[in-house]
């Protein structure tokens, strides 16, 4: 279990492109860590999986590639197109981070909150398929900060526990 932290105040804050979500520190460092581990002596005959939520997403990690990997090895999409699918190692691209300006909570907007802060994450079905296809290795990557809150953890407490998971168990890396 590894969490690649990628903080909110990293250059490259998310935004949205057309209907999609696009986080670019998100996906520099997914890029770089991959290439890393690819070209490492344990990581070049294992088979590699980046997930998104967001097309955008997926697109703009797989450009940060520029078809310098044997695709046969590699694999980049939405969590849609990863159904059925295992991989060695897979990278989840959260692609949301923590607002600086969010407003104080109240229990009549909880759940619209949470959807607004959360996205895609909220969809447990989707959140399922995306921890899961992994046989060796998941590494998520992602603005912890938005998993330090009520709201995370009741609508995206498997997110909150993996993290907690990586902290105590596994590894938590801070983007290069």
């Amino acid at each position: 279990a590894v969490w690649l932290d990628v903080p909110a105040a990293v250059k490259g804050s998310h935004s949205r492109q057309g209907t999609s979500w696009i986080r670019s520190a998100e996906a520099k460092a997914i890029a770089s860590q991959l290439k890393e581990w690819m070209e490492s002596e344990h990581g070049k005959d294992l088979s590699y999986g980046v997930i998104s939520f967001y097309k955008a997403q997926a697109d703009l990690i797989r450009n940060q590639f520029n078809k310098q990997f044997d695709t046969s090895k590699l694999k980049i999409g939405t969590v849609d197109s990863f159904q059925g699918m295992e991989f060695d190692v897979v990278f989840l691209s959260m692609v949301r981070t923590m607002p600086r300006n969010i407003k104080a909570i109240t229990k009549e907007d909880k759940e619209k909150t949470a959807r607004r802060l959360f996205g895609h994450l909220c969809l447990y079905n989707r959140l399922n398929v995306s921890m899961s296809r992994q046989k060796k290795l998941l590494v998520v990557v992602g603005d912890h900060e938005l998993l330090n809150n009520d709201l995370a953890k009741e609508f995206i407490p498997g997110l909150v526990d993996f993290y907690k998971k990586c902290k105590k168990e596994g590894v938590v890396l801070t983007c290069k």
